[in-house]
């Protein structure tokens, strides 16, 4: 979102592409053009999804299997037990594995979920600290897609348990079940061109 008052442009979501600014001084035939990443960082609570720096999520081809990785951002606060809901448009993807990657391990499983493109993952991790603090959220999970549709996979979720250790289970973040914001993400996948289908 620009503002040329200010100067500055915010950045409201991720995109599946490098954005490019162009940029022009008042006043003078100046102009610069500025290309970046748009990769929303997680706030306190939220959940990433995808790379933690570049393209969230690189362009993929038809056939192709990538990884996801989930990260939960905890401030600093220790997580005890954890379970998500993450969507995808089932016609352009489907779900090869689903791992942990806990830092020092715990309990951990996942399902399809009874809509179709959905998957519920979550668990409860073993011998704190185990938290995320500003600028490096806690890996959790790492999902495996393969692409099967061409087009724009718009891949999304839902927050639905992000807890605290101990029997209190102090919750981390506001009121579940809340959309994840930082972890929205898209990733473009193309069709494979005729050299590659005729090597396979």
């Amino acid at each position: 979102i620009p503002d040329g008052g200010r100067g500055t442009a915010t950045l409201a979501g991720n995109h599946h592409e490098e954005v490019v600014l162009d940029l022009a001084a008042n006043g003078s035939t100046a102009t610069a053009t500025v290309s970046f990443a748009a990769n929303l960082q997680p706030g306190p609570g939220d959940v990433d999804l995808g790379a933690r720096s570049g393209v969230p999520v690189a362009p993929q081809t038809i056939g192709d299997e990538f990884a996801v990785d989930v990260a939960v951002q905890t401030d600093g606060l220790d997580l005890g037990s954890w379970e998500l809901e993450i969507s995808f448009p089932p016609a352009a993807l489907t779900v090869v594995n689903v791992v942990d990657t806990y830092p020092s391990g715990g309990l951990f499983d996942w399902n399809l979920g009874e809509t179709p493109g959905t998957i519920r993952l979550g668990g409860s991790l073993n011998n704190p600290p185990n938290r995320g603090t500003s600028g490096s959220p806690l890996g959790v999970a790492r999902v495996t897609l393969r692409a099967t549709g061409v087009g724009l996979a718009e891949i999304a979720g839902r927050v639905l348990l992000l807890a605290q250790p101990g029997s209190a289970g102090l919750p981390i973040g506001g009121a579940t079940p809340r959309a994840i914001e930082a972890g929205h993400v898209v990733a473009q996948i193309n069709a494979q061109n005729r050299r590659q289908r005729r090597q396979r």
